[in-house]
């Protein structure tokens, strides 16, 4: 079993953040995300082995690449006043 994070979540703070400065790269998480979105509501009563097959096939590359975005955005990123979400490019 993995530990699954809930994107809406996530997807929250980049919309802030795209409200706030129209960053590039906060856009094309956003846009990734929505690529997941677009995936599960095509999958919406479906069996669960569809679902799996589908997910595998077809989310889990678009997760992958978020990933590998998500990281190499954090290797550039300093949190500035912990716990108030505020965050600078180094």
């Amino acid at each position: 079993m993995r530990l699954a994070f809930c994107l809406a979540h996530a997807r929250r703070k980049f919309v802030e953040v795209v409200k706030m400065t129209w960053s590039a790269e906060a856009l094309s998480i956003l846009a990734r995300i929505a690529e997941i979105y677009r995936i599960e509501a095509r999958l919406r009563g479906e069996s669960a082995d569809t679902r799996l097959v589908v997910r595998r096939r077809e989310a889990a590359p678009v997760m992958s690449e978020l990933k590998a975005q998500l990281t190499e955005l954090s290797d550039g990123v300093v949190e500035i006043g912990a716990g108030q979400g505020r965050l600078l490019h180094a």
